[in-house]
């Protein structure tokens, strides 16, 4: 517990020093991290192997750690401006950690199928799908259980230790990224006002947008143009329901109830508001960071898609050494199911020309300083 972690803490400040001062192979550990390496055969590339993999380890230990720090601002009842600047900060500085991870499968690449298949049989039945640390990311991350990755028909937990399940499911009692940043969104207070409702007067822009697509179409037509009219009428009448779903409270609980939504109705105004009137100063880093948290989704899927890429490379259509279907599994886990954010990416479904979005009259500006 909190006692051992002190005494470890203690006992590295003493290794650290070197003759009373700090020393730097003592103070980063390198003895230990540096005869951490343990090859299963004399395959020469058995090492490239294992440090890819310890380092990818690392740098999900450093992205655990920023996502802890912003889950824990964004718990607060209210977040200030300085803290709001350090959350994005961070969130970047795990989207620049996503970019290398990325690009170090290239370095993995040099690798041929067969000097992999020289050491791959002696892994079994390892696999990375008992990696505990990206396992945390998910949950960490907010991705539900309904959807995370299963092996074999089983949820992750039943491939890991006894003392990695216990760790895992207590991380998953607590709050998750998405939970703050739902809850954060909540508690914007300019969805509805007493000075101006964004809500009606977005509703009004939307209807009237519709209702010149709707023109546009019968006097294309009248007109003689050459357009299929059915075609347009049904891609105006799909972005009325769309919008419909929006609007109606009770319908866009029905999507949430279907899982094509995750936020709640509330959220999602107040994430809908943050986008379109992004160039109030009051909206500059809640903006970014909504953008920012859809980088890290994407970004999570291209190290999927690139991670499938790289072992079809390596062992075509092989079984994993852990029993799953090698990449068909890997391939499965790219679609937006395993996106938590994807709400956001959405919203682009409800954004409406600048020149059409309502003006914020003068009488209620005082609300957005």
């Amino acid at each position: 517990g909190e006692r051992r972690d002190k005494e470890e803490e203690e006992n590295h400040h003493e290794k650290a020093m070197e003759n009373g001062k700090v020393y730097y192979g003592n103070y980063l550990g390198l003895d230990k991290i540096l005869s951490a390496q343990h090859p299963l055969t004399s395959a020469p590339d058995e090492l490239l192997f294992i440090i890819t993999h310890q380092t990818y380890e690392l740098w999900f230990k450093q992205i655990l750690h920023e996502i802890g720090i912003v889950t824990s601002i964004f718990s607060k009842a209210r977040v200030p401006p300085s803290e709001m600047l350090q959350a994005t900060r961070r969130l970047h500085r795990v989207v620049e950690i996503q970019r290398i991870l990325i690009q170090q499968f290239r370095i993995l690449e040099t690798m041929t199928p067969m000097d992999f298949m020289d050491f791959r049989n002696a892994l079994v039945p390892a696999s990375g799908f008992q990696s505990v640390q990206f396992r945390e990311l998910e949950i960490r991350m907010g991705l539900p259980q309904e959807r995370r990755s299963r092996l074999n028909g089983c949820v992750f937990l039943e491939a890991l230790s006894t003392d990695h399940k216990d760790y895992l499911e207590d991380v998953d009692s607590k709050a998750s990224l998405f939970d703050v940043i739902e809850r954060w969104l909540e508690r914007t207070p300019f969805v509805e006002h007493e000075q101006w409702s964004f809500w009606k007067e977005y509703e009004g822009a939307v209807n009237k947008m519709i209702a010149r697509e709707r023109e546009h179409v019968r006097n294309e037509w009248n007109k003689g143009t050459k357009i299929n009219q059915e075609e347009l009428t049904s891609y105006v009448d799909k972005m009325q329901a769309s919008f419909d779903a929006l609007f109606d409270k009770e319908k866009y609980e029905a999507q949430r109830a279907k899982g094509l939504m995750r936020f709640t109705h509330k959220a999602m105004q107040a994430a809908l508001l943050i986008k379109l009137y992004r160039n109030e100063p009051i909206f500059h880093l809640p903006f970014e960071l909504l953008n920012t948290l859809v980088e890290i989704d994407e970004n999570i899927s291209l190290w999927r898609h690139s991670h499938a890429t790289m072992v079809h490379r390596m062992i075509g259509s092989k079984v994993g050494t852990g029993g799953s279907s090698g990449v068909s599994y890997l391939r499965s886990t790219t679609g937006n199911r395993y996106k938590v954010f994807n709400d956001l990416a959405n919203i682009a479904t409800y954004i409406i020309p600048s020149d059409e979005l309502p003006k914020i009259p003068d009488s209620a500006r005082n609300i957005f300083t």
